[in-house]
């Protein structure tokens, strides 16, 4: 999902024979010549009172999605995290630089680019470069205090930028709904981590996992029911619950019928996918601990108000 906000960034990317290709470079007057941020934030300006818009909006436009595309590639095929950390940063800041230049100037004139939806996806994908580094090599490169930083930040930015009335509801979903939904999901990872490693013992354990079922239920309302996302996060929500080991099967027991809703009509969407399996895999442990627990209550050996037991932990 890193690059859904940013349909453009990758726009040209073709297969053949299953390889990636790379889109053709486009002619030298299409971008900015030089490629460093200190060279744009000087090049720009000269060539807009040397040429205009109609020259360095596209200009702009080009590079600033180069850098986006670059970076979303090396991270995701050769998992150069640090590399896409760095380009993603740099596109930010000439960004925000750009927002400040001609902060009078129309999306029209100076571009998408500029816009804070469009800033937005790139804060994302940043953000989800940053918690794969994180997911893969542990905390070596990016702390967890970082990825709560710019996840509450992308939160308050998509809160305090109320979409355009009449929005077409795929750009909210990729530039709002997303954004929100997957930044509330890395806060619940990010807890998830921190309950795992703490103390078996300690009560900070049992808040720290309460505290991350939180955002994966928060998570899950920026996505529609049919979304893959919506049952993934829903299942994590579970599992950060049951891991509590005070949690009434009142509680869980509804949270498994959600799931099992939700991933009937995610299926008829996705099943033909590969992450079909993914989700089958994840739903079977949710049936069958739904299954056990309500063959207990039938049985008279548990009530609604027994604790529920713990959910196999369930990754990917």
């Amino acid at each position: 999902m890193t690059d859904a906000g940013l349909g453009g960034a990758a726009g040209g990317v073709v297969q053949s024979g299953g390889n990636i290709l790379l889109p053709p470079q486009p002619p030298p007057r299409a971008r900015l010549t030089h490629v460093s941020e200190a060279m744009i934030t000087k090049e720009a300006p000269e060539r807009l009172d040397a040429e205009g818009w109609g020259s360095v909006r596209p200009a702009l436009a080009v590079t600033i999605r180069i850098w986006i595309f670059t970076a979303w590639f090396r991270s995701q095929f050769v998992g150069h995290f640090d590399f896409a950390h760095e380009m993603l940063m740099n596109a930010l800041d000439v960004l925000e630089w750009g927002r400040n230049q001609w902060p009078d100037v129309s999306k029209d004139d100076r571009g998408t680019i500029f816009e804070k939806s469009f800033i937005r996806a790139v804060k994302l994908m940043l953000l989800e470069a940053m918690h794969e580094s994180i997911f893969r090599n542990g905390p070596t490169k990016f702390a967890y205090e970082e990825l709560i930083k710019y996840a509450e930040a992308i939160i308050d930015d998509a809160d305090s930028d109320p979409d355009p009335e009449n929005t077409f509801f795929g750009h909210r979903l990729a530039y709002w709904m997303y954004p929100k939904g997957i930044a509330l999901s890395i806060l619940g990872w990010v807890y998830l981590m921190k309950a795992t490693h703490s103390s078996p013992e300690g009560a900070e354990r049992t808040s720290t996992f309460r505290e991350a079922s939180q955002y994966y239920l928060l998570a899950t309302k920026n996505f529609p029911e049919d979304d893959e996302y919506h049952v993934r996060f829903l299942v994590r929500a579970l599992e950060c619950l049951c891991a509590m080991g005070t949690i009434p099967l009142r509680q869980t027991l509804p949270l498994c019928d959600a799931i099992r809703k939700s991933f009937d009509q995610a299926m008829e969407i996705w099943g033909a996918m590969p992450i079909a399996e993914r989700l089958k895999g994840q739903c079977s442990q949710v049936k069958a601990f739904e299954d056990e627990h309500r063959k207990l209550i039938s049985e008279g050996r548990c009530t609604l108000d027994s604790v529920s037991g713990r959910l196999s932990t369930v990754r990917g």
